[in-house]
């Protein structure tokens, strides 16, 4: 779902950072964008997970082990569209 996403951010004037994923399958960015691996972008020193914040844009099948992911991350602040 990240192509489609990235077209209604960019038609909208949506800034965001990147992609976040659970773990990266070639593409390294989209749309300017980079894609961002969720363990090792929370073990940069940099980063405060508390500062994150993530539009879930998966199919139902896979919504509730993303949200897992997100929690076990100590992400919480996020949305599933």
């Amino acid at each position: 779902y990240r192509k489609p996403y990235a077209e209604i951010s960019a038609q909208n004037n949506l800034n965001y950072t990147g992609f976040l994923v659970s773990k990266i399958h070639g593409e390294m960015s989209i749309n300017g964008h980079d894609i961002y691996d969720v363990r090792e972008l929370i073990e940069k020193d940099d980063i405060d997970v508390k500062n994150i914040g993530v539009l879930v844009a998966v199919s139902e099948y896979y919504q509730e082990e993303i949200v897992e992911t997100l929690e076990e991350c100590g992400i919480d602040n996020y949305m599933i569209v």
